[in-house]
């Protein structure tokens, strides 16, 4: 409340940018937070983010008279400026109507940050009152709040998400951080945020939380081949713990590295990037150096200790200058440097299970939730324990008299990278 309050002196001194960051701060810890959404309202970057804005308001309180106020206004506006550029109007006429459209525009704006500090106020006043409603303090232990919170982030993904088009990426789950070509800060930042692949250097996904019970995950959508008039596309889904730390606009050159520590939140799908190429399509990259072909659906793990790992959920992927396939059921290590790029020494497959950093099986929860098609997905050495077509339960019961702690651990560090890799400048 103290950082919300923060932020709305920030907006009526007028520092948006500040003031959108501590809100966009709070979200983090609590996404359903009305009050936050309240505040975007006043600090929203854009458009985009301001109907945004407005539809998460709506979905918390469907009843908030103010926001489907503004929802309508916002509507009539676009609507309005369609309108205008398909008809012609006179210099006069467009003049005056801009500016009593900006002139409504900001009276509505006044109003809603007039609520939105009413509101505040009053939950300031009634913080001490015995019969008001005052913040509830979670009693939960670290173990049972990640198996709350994954299945929310999960739920959320279609709406946050929900067309992420070829050369684009959409912030599914904080906490993320990206370092950008363009030398913005706000890139990524708040879950539902999207921004061109062109603008992006790098970007990390950290593993799990347990201090606030946030991790986080991206989601990229590049071309299934080299030809740019290609009208499919490829999915490639960052998972928590993931330092991406090259890649091209179309996803045809990706380099990244996965930590090799376990999280400490088991519902949380392993660390590695989940590609899939739908249909009869077959996807072209190359993921440090090593030209694959993909048809279906891969999950890869990276790290100097183990290599470059390849396992084949559905279909099957080709190693191109291996002139290797690997089908579906199978996995695959590739040997790497110190700089995690693949290395001549010849390919492996197996047909046991691999070393995994997680729990290969929580792959399905996140499949369901992208509405892939998990019937036939199979996983080598692993026998699902439920029906092939439905994910298996997010929550991990803990062992018979086991204490779990209830306090928060450490918190977990960063994916580690090669020497070489850091730089002073790197995103923090």
């Amino acid at each position: 409340m103290a950082n919300l309050a923060r932020a709305r002196v920030l907006i009526e001194q007028g520092q948006f940018p500040q003031a959108r960051e501590i809100v966009v701060e709070a979200l983090h810890t609590n996404y359903d937070d009305l009050a936050a959404w309240q505040l975007l309202l006043d600090c929203a970057r854009d458009r985009q983010e301001y109907g945004r804005t407005l539809r998460e308001i709506l979905r918390i309180d469907p009843e908030n008279k103010e926001a489907r106020a503004l929802a309508v206004e916002l509507a009539k506006a676009t609507r309005g400026e369609g309108q205008q550029r398909r008809r012609r109007r006179s210099p006069l006429g467009t003049i005056l109507r801009i500016v009593v459209n900006t002139f409504a525009f900001l009276i509505v704006i006044g109003i809603a940050g007039g609520v939105a500090y009413l509101y505040l106020q009053w939950q300031g006043d009634n913080n001490g009152s015995a019969n008001s409603p005052t913040a509830i303090v979670p009693t939960l232990d670290a173990l049972a709040k990640c198996q709350e919170n994954v299945p929310l982030a999960y739920n959320r993904l279609t709406a946050r998400c929900p067309l992420v088009q070829p050369g684009e990426a959409c912030l599914i789950n904080p906490a993320a951080t990206v370092q950008s070509n363009t030398g913005r800060t706000d890139l990524l930042t708040l879950a539902g945020d999207d921004a061109l692949l062109s603008n992006l250097q790098s970007l990390e996904t950290f593993m799990y939380n347990p201090a606030d019970f946030t991790f986080g995950m991206v989601m990229l959508r590049g071309l299934t081949s080299f030809e740019e008039d290609s009208g499919s596309s490829m999915l490639m889904v960052v998972t928590p713990g993931v330092q991406v730390r090259f890649f091209d606009e179309q996803l045809n050159q990706v380099t990244f590295s996965s930590n090799p520590t376990p999280s400490e939140c088991p519902a949380t799908p392993p660390a590695g990037l989940l590609v899939h190429v739908s249909g009869n399509e077959s996807g072209a990259f190359e993921i440090n150096d090593e030209p694959m072909l993909l048809s279906g659906t891969l999950f890869l793990q990276v790290d100097v200790a183990a290599g470059l790992r390849g396992i084949v959920i559905e279909g099957e992927v080709s190693l191109v200058n291996r002139e290797r396939v690997v089908m579906q059921g199978e996995w695959f290590k590739v040997n790497v440097d110190a700089t995690l790029l693949a290395s001549p020494v010849p390919v492996e497959v197996f047909e046991a299970p691999p070393t995994v950093r997680g729990d290969l099986l929580q792959l399905l929860s996140l499949g369901q939730a992208l509405d892939l098609n998990i019937a036939n997905w199979q996983f080598p050495g692993i026998e699902i324990p439920t029906s092939e077509s439905s994910a298996p339960p997010l929550t991990t019961a803990a062992p018979p008299g086991s204490n779990l702690p209830t306090t928060a651990p450490d918190i977990p560090t960063a994916t580690p990278v090669p020497p070489d890799m850091i730089t002073p400048d790197a995103a923090q």
